[in-house]
C-alpha cells in the first residue's frame, strides 16, 4: 500500500511539475475595448450613421402610410380606374419592398461599419498583449469573455504546442496542403 501511494504522489508531483513549466494568464478583451477612450468617438459615428438611417426610413414609412391611405381612399370612392388602382397599389408594394430592402442594408451596413472602426481598436489592445506577455515571459495568454468563452489570444510557441495536425493524424484525418501549409507558418 506504501508503494502505490507513493506512486501516486510521484506522477501527481511530475504532473504538477509539468504543469508549471507553462506560465498562462488571462485577458478580457471586452473590458479592454469596453473602457478604452477610443470606444466613445466609435460609438459616436455609429449613432451617427444609425440615426441618418432610421431618419430615411421614418421618412419612407410616412410616404408608404400616405400612399396607403390614398389607395384605400381611391378605391372607396370609386372614381378611379382599375388600372390607375393597380399602378397605385403595385407602387406601395414596392415602396414596401424598398423600405424592407433599406433596412437590412442599414443593419448590414452598420455591422460592417461597426467592424472596421473597431477592427484597429482590437490590434492595438492584441499588440499591447503580445507585448506585456512577452515582457513578463508567459508562454499563453487566455481571452476569457465575460459570456465565459476562452480563447488563446497569444502563444510564445505556438508551432511546438499545437497538436492539432497530430491529432488529425492519430485519427487517420486527411491534412490538405493548404493546411498544413497554414499550420507550418506559425
Amino acid at each position: 500500500m506504501k508503494k502505490v501511494v507513493f506512486l501516486a504522489a510521484l506522477v501527481l508531483s511530475g504532473l504538477c511539475a509539468v504543469a508549471q513549466s507553462y506560465k498562462v494568464a488571462y485577458v478580457n478583451f471586452e473590458v479592454i475595448i469596453g473602457n478604452h477612450p477610443e470606444l466613445k468617438s466609435i460609438q459616436s459615428q455609429i449613432q451617427t450613421e444609425e440615426k441618418q438611417y432610421q431618419t430615411r426610413i421614418q421618412q419612407m414609412v410616412a410616404e408608404y402610410q400616405q400612399k396607403g391611405a390614398e389607395l384605400q381612399q381611391a378605391a372607396q370612392s370609386g372614381v378611379v380606374g382599375e388600372a390607375t388602382l393597380k399602378d397605385m397599389q403595385r407602387q406601395v408594394v414596392s415602396l414596401e419592398q424598398r423600405i424592407q430592402q433599406l433596412q437590412q442594408d442599414a443593419e448590414q451596413d452598420l455591422m460592417n461599419k461597426q467592424e472596421a472602426l473597431l477592427s484597429p481598436l482590437n490590434a492595438k489592445v492584441m499588440a499591447a498583449v503580445k507585448v506585456v506577455a512577452a515582457e513578463k515571459n508567459y508562454d499563453y495568454v487566455l481571452n476569457q469573455n465575460i459570456n465565459g468563452s476562452t480563447v488563446i489570444v497569444y502563444a510564445k510557441k505556438p508551432k511546438e504546442d499545437n497538436i492539432t495536425l497530430d491529432v488529425m493524424r492519430k485519427l487517420a484525418i486527411p491534412i490538405s496542403a493548404t493546411l498544413q501549409a497554414e499550420y507550418d507558418s506559425l
